[in-house]
């Protein structure tokens, strides 16, 4: 998918979405409709390859609130183990 829509391979290419959707970084100077086809490839693989997806959110504002700002620098850590306790395939639901 990198090829087809940056004409290579960068080594330090990851996919995310801010970067694509901002034109950021390997997507600047790329227009808008181009970037939105970079989403759409990547939804196709993701049907293509049956790939499910979770996601969580966190609210930050009560988090910090909650441990007096003790888990600010970690807060996408409470996102990421709910995801992989729910998602995990012997998780119990």
């Amino acid at each position: 998918m990198a090829w087809k829509h940056l004409g290579g391979l960068p080594a330090d290419l990851e996919f995310h979405g801010r970067e694509i959707w901002n034109g950021t970084r390997h997507w600047a100077g790329k227009w808008c409709d181009k970037r939105i086809a970079v989403y759409e490839d990547a939804m196709q693989l993701l049907d293509t390859c049956d790939i499910d997806i979770a996601h969580a959110s966190i609210d930050k504002a009560g988090l910090h609130n909650r441990y007096n700002g003790a888990a600010d620098e970690n807060s996408y850590r409470p996102a990421l183990q709910f995801c992989s306790r729910r998602w995990t395939p012997t998780a119990r639901r």
